[in-house]
């Protein structure tokens, strides 16, 4: 191999390797974004335990007698992938985008519960009355 394309191969492998080293190999496809989450102690016991598809950079931005607060270096992804299954016991302070997102699929998961609930119900009514009907659960 020529010593410009070898210098040029080296330094495309160097930024993978970097990109690799900040975002995890498979998050690497996307820029990193600062995320400022806020854990209840339920929150902090799942952040310490749930170690799979953790932000590695992370920084403690404070803690009370009943919260803790972390700021993360991650892409939308990751972010999304791991702290949605915190569910009530950790916030999204920032970005706002993001803290939006989460509620909006928070409430769309609500709502399909409540839907199905309904069409559950409607249809042991109408098997308890003797009437034949078709079930259709809806998942949005």
């Amino acid at each position: 191999m020529d010593p410009k394309a070898y210098a040029a191969y080296a330094v495309g492998a160097e930024k993978i390797e970097e990109a690799i080293r900040k975002n995890e190999i498979q998050f690497m496809a996307s820029d990193a974004i600062k995320v400022i989450v806020r854990f209840n102690k339920k929150g902090l016991d799942n952040l310490k335990r749930q170690i799979y598809m953790r932000p590695v950079d992370r920084e403690k931005l404070e803690e009370t007698e009943t919260y803790t607060t972390y700021s993360f270096v991650c892409t939308e992804v990751q972010a999304t992938n791991y702290f949605f299954k915190f569910g009530k016991h950790a916030y999204i302070e920032e970005p706002v985008w993001l803290r939006e997102k989460f509620k909006k699929r928070y409430l769309d998961s609500y709502n399909s519960y409540l839907e199905n609930e309904k069409l559950e119900k409607s249809y042991k009514d109408a098997r308890s009355s003797g009437r034949k009907t078709t079930a259709l659960l809806v998942f949005i």
